[in-house]
């Protein structure tokens, strides 16, 4: 079998500082290739052009030079004329990318290409490779935010759609029932690791301190700011409160989240795009008088574990959420975790079993549920060890490869 993973064209491969769809890429690919010859397709500012493969994966740099040059002035003409399909779903968005891989998968002869979120990359390749087995991979939940019919005669040239949770694959299929049987979930993974001493993690520390833990971009969908309130009612319960927030400022646009989703609050967010979503953290930090709160900034995946190490309790506050990567990196290293009922996290936490889920937005709540996990080491020790079960059991990339492969050959055996 020959497969072609696309990446996002901003993402770098190998993926040293990027997004969790990155980060996906390659762990999968790094997997796949025992049983199939892989490409990775990525922008030629992102890779090293020195190397041709990687841990065998076969790399192809592509220019988005003139992309990048057209996406401001398209960007701007497009605002304000086509409020259902917003430029970054249109065939204009990164089209000489994705145009450019269309050519040399013609080349290539690969058997199946993976492409992650933008269903516009859908007819394109089509046109170059009519025989080759389409695999869209949804990451958020556009399928079911743009209009469906542009949507739908993108979904009839696919061969599969992948959702990351069952909550964007159940999405999709109640939109579009005709396409129901195409659709699945894979789950993203974790490195499956020795605990070590995370195990002995959980609860209140004899000199009066708990270690709080976030991980993620710092965006206001991610609802940091309502962390920051919690840790402001907590400091009156927890005689030392600290809270690591890893990860850099990178603003999701407004138009991929704030335009198209009304759930859970998320158009109030609107009121944080008027100036730097960090400034705003540590302006609130500041307010509420908290000396515990440090932002770490960004740091490179492989060093992310030493964050976890020194985690007590990792907390999720999102007001939206497809997956939920954290989660499960905290889980598989025994850390007890409080989530937002949102998207795919509830899938992930089991309440009063692996963590905790609250209200997304409520900040008293968000702080009870830390609270009655921190004040109880029975409970957050037996919450980490039912957390690291899940982990191994359902979410390792081991398990995420092989489930993956069975599918694309249920593909290619469907249509072959």
């Amino acid at each position: 079998m020959k497969i072609a993973i696309i990446n996002q064209p901003w993402n770098p491969f190998p993926p040293e500082n990027a997004s969790s769809i990155a980060i996906w890429n390659h762990e999968v690919a790094q997997r796949l290739v025992q049983y199939s010859d892989v490409h990775v397709y990525a922008g030629k500012d992102k890779i090293d052009t020195s190397k041709v493969s990687v841990q065998g994966i076969k790399i192809h740099g592509i220019s988005t030079l003139w992309d990048r040059k057209l996406y401001h002035f398209f960007n701007f003409l497009n605002r304000g004329f086509n409020k259902v399909l917003p430029f970054f779903a249109c065939r204009l968005y990164y089209g000489k990318y994705i145009t450019r891989i269309a050519h040399d998968l013609q080349k290539q002869h690969c058997d199946i290409v993976h492409i992650p979120n933008f269903s516009q990359f859908v007819p394109i390749i089509r046109k170059y490779n009519p025989d080759i087995k389409i695999v869209l991979h949804m990451h958020c939940e556009w399928l079911t935010q743009l209009d469906a019919r542009v949507i739908r005669n993108r979904l009839r040239q696919v061969d599969l759609i992948v959702g990351c949770s069952e909550y964007i694959s159940s999405k999709i299929r109640n939109r579009f029932p005709e396409y129901a049987e195409k659709c699945v979930t894979v789950y993203n993974g974790v490195t499956i690791e020795e605990a070590g001493k995370i195990f002995d993690k959980g609860g209140i520390a004899k000199n009066g301190s708990v270690q709080l833990l976030f991980v993620g971009r710092l965006t206001p969908e991610k609802g940091v700011h309502v962390l920051i309130d919690a840790c402001k009612i907590l400091s009156k319960r927890i005689k030392n409160l600290y809270c690591n927030i890893v990860g850099p400022e990178a603003v999701t646009p407004k138009e991929f989240i704030v335009g198209l989703n009304h759930d859970n609050g998320i158009s109030d967010l609107d009121s944080f795009y008027s100036k730097s979503y960090l400034s705003i953290l540590k302006e609130r930090v500041a307010a509420h008088k908290l000396d515990g709160i440090e932002f770490t900034g960004l740091v490179p995946h492989q060093r992310i574990r030493s964050y976890y190490e020194e985690a007590d309790i990792l907390v999720n506050p999102s007001f939206s959420e497809s997956f939920g990567m954290s989660l499960v990196e905290a889980m598989a290293g025994s850390i007890p975790v409080v989530a937002t009922k949102v998207g795919g996290m509830t899938e992930i936490v089991d309440d009063e079993i692996t963590g905790k889920t609250v209200k997304p937005g409520d900040a008293n709540e968000l702080a009870d549920a830390i609270y009655a996990i921190a004040s109880d080491k029975k409970k957050a020790l037996k919450m980490g060890k039912a957390g690291r079960e899940k982990a191994v059991g359902r979410f390792s990339w081991d398990v995420i490869s092989r489930k993956l492969y069975d599918h694309y050959e249920k593909v290619l055996g469907a249509h072959g």
